[in-house]
C-alpha cells in the first residue's frame, strides 16, 4: 500500500501506517534479543538478530512497513570513527577523528565492507516480509551525523559543532561532502539488498539559520537524493528535515524527494498550498502515544481528516519513546485503521 501511494500519488480513506523506532525499545521481545546480543552494535551487525527485531513490530501490529534495524551513526563507525551507544547516555564518539582530519580519503569500499551485515539483514528481512509490506532503508543526513562526529555525543545547544563549522568552514565542508558520498553508496547498497523505500533523517535540521542551513542541510540532502536517484531512478526517497518548519517548502518542491516527513510543529493549515505536490508522512506528536486514550484518538482523527483523499502515510514527528505503552501503539493502529 505504501509503495502504491508513493508511486501513484493517490490517497486512501485509511492511510498506511508505520512508526519511527518501531523496531525495538518499546517491545519486550526486542529487549530479549538485545540482552542476548550483548551490545547495540553487535545487534545491528548480526544479520539474523537485526532482521528478527525488524520483523517483530510487523508481527505484533501488522504495520504496513518495516524499517531495518540499524542506526544513523553506522556510516561514521564504518568510516573508522570510534564510538559506542552507551545506556542512558546515547551515542559517544571520539571527535579527534574529525579534528585530526582522519575522515579525509576514507575509501568507500571500506565503509561498504563494514556495512555488509546491514545489507544481509535487509535481504533476510525482505525474504521474510509479505510482498505487500514495504521495507525502508535509511541514513542520517550529513549535518545530523556530523553533529555527533564533531561534538562526540548528543548536544542540547549544538554550540560545539556550530562553532567548529563557523570557525573552520572549509574543513567542515570536506566532512559534509565525505558524508554525502559515503551515504549515497550506503543507501545504494541498501536498495540493492532489498530496500523498497529510502528515508533520510535530518534530526537536527532546525538548529541552523538560513545560510548555514542551505549550505550544510538542504544542499547535501539534495545531493544525496540526486546521487541515489542516478543509480536507482525508481526508488522512492522520503526526507525528514526535523524542526526546520520554515524551510519545508523547499523540500516539498524538490523533484528528488518523493515524500516529506512532517514535524508536529508544522501547522497543518500551512500545508494546504502543497497538497497534491508530494506524499506527506508523519506529523503526530509521539507524546500522544504516551498519553493514549481520548487525546490520542482526537489527534489521529484530526490528521486523518486533514489528509482525507490525499497521498499520506501515517507516522510521527519522531521515534517511539522507550516508555510508550505497547497497548497504546496497538490502540493507535486501531484508530488509524478505523473508517473515517
Amino acid at each position: 500500500m505504501i509503495l502504491n501511494i508513493l508511486d501513484k500519488k493517490t490517497g486512501t480513506k485509511i492511510p498506511p501506517v508505520w512508526f519511527m523506532r518501531q523496531a525495538g525499545r518499546t517491545l519486550p521481545e526486542y529487549r530479549a534479543v538485545r540482552k542476548e546480543a550483548g551490545s547495540f552494535w553487535n545487534l545491528c551487525r548480526t544479520p539474523s538478530w537485526a532482521a528478527e527485531v525488524t520483523l517483530q513490530p510487523i508481527r505484533r501490529f501488522d504495520l504496513d512497513a518495516a524499517i531495518i534495524f540499524s542506526d544513523i551513526l553506522m556510516v561514521p563507525l564504518a568510516m573508522g570513527q570510534k564510538g559506542d551507544i552507551v545506556e542512558k547516555v546515547g551515542p559517544v564518539f571520539d571527535p579527534t577523528f574529525v579534528t585530526s582530519g582522519a575522515f579525509d580519503g576514507v575509501p568507500i569500499e571500506k565503509m561498504l565492507d563494514f556495512c555488509a551485515p546491514v545489507f544481509e539483514a535487509l535481504q533476510l528481512t525482505r525474504a521474510a516480509l509479505a510482498p505487500e509490506k514495504a521495507l525502508y532503508g535509511f541514513a542520517g543526513g550529513p549535518w545530523t551525523v556530523a553533529t555527533y562526529m564533531v561534538e562526540g555525543q548528543k548536544s542540547k545547544t549544538h554550540h560545539g559543532v556550530k562553532t567548529f563549522a563557523y570557525q573552520q568552514p572549509e574543513t567542515f565542508d570536506r566532512l559534509i561532502e565525505a558524508l554525502v558520498q559515503h551515504t549515497i553508496a550506503y543507501l545504494s547498497g541498501m536498495v540493492q539488498a532489498g530496500a523498497d523505500v529510502i528515508q533520510l533523517f535530518e534530526s537536527w535540521a532546525g538548529v541552523l539559520p538560513q545560510g548555514p542551513f542551505e549550505r550544510w542541510v538542504a544542499g547535501p540532502l539534495k545531493r544525496i537524493a540526486a546521487g541515489v536517484k542516478a543509480l536507482h531512478p525508481t526508488v522512492p526517497i522520503i526526507v525528514f528535515p526535523r524542526l526546520a518548519v520554515p524551510f519545508y517548502g523547499d523540500f516539498i518542491e524538490c523533484p528528488y524527494f518523493d515524500g516529506v516527513n512532517l514535524d508536529h510543529t508544522f501547522p497543518l493549515a500551512q500545508l494546504a498550498p502543497y497538497l497534491g505536490k508530494t506524499v506527506f508522512q508523519g506529523g503526530l506528536d509521539p507524546a500522544y502515544l504516551m498519553a493514549g486514550g481520548p487525546a490520542l484518538k482526537a489527534a489521529i482523527a484530526e490528521i486523518k481528516s486533514f489528509f482525507q483523499g490525499q497521498p499520506y502515510i501515517f507516522n510521527m514527528s519522531h521515534g517511539l519513546d522507550p516508555q510508550t505503552p505497547v497497548a497504546h501503539i496497538a490502540e493507535a493502529v486501531q484508530y488509524i485503521r478505523e473508517a473515517s
